[in-house]
């Protein structure tokens, strides 16, 4: 069975990119934390601008935000298809 989410905002930290060397799409790991809940982990694959991002966000540690299509299918881990304004949120940073 397949549960389906559309317009879902997904927020949290990068926590895994995965990315063949020659390839132009990428799959970035994003743990969420929904209100109530444990965290979860939501898989995103991402065009190379994206995925540049992603690889950003991780290394400076920023969390992310994007939108699309949570589907979650049996046995896997929920994912988020046709993702769209992926970016970095914007952190205070001012006590570093």
């Amino acid at each position: 069975m397949q549960s389906r989410s559309e317009d879902y905002e997904l927020r949290g930290q990068v926590v895994k990119l995965e990315r063949e060397r020659r390839d132009k799409v990428g799959v970035a790991t994003i743990e969420e934390v929904v209100e109530g809940d444990r965290p979860r982990r939501v898989r995103v694959q991402l065009n190379d601008e994206d995925y540049a991002r992603a690889l950003q966000a991780n290394q400076e540690r920023q969390p992310v935000i994007c939108y699309g299509t949570l589907t979650k299918e049996e046995g896997h881990r929920p994912m988020l298809k046709d993702p769209r304004g992926f970016h970095l949120m914007e952190t205070n940073r001012s006590h570093l």
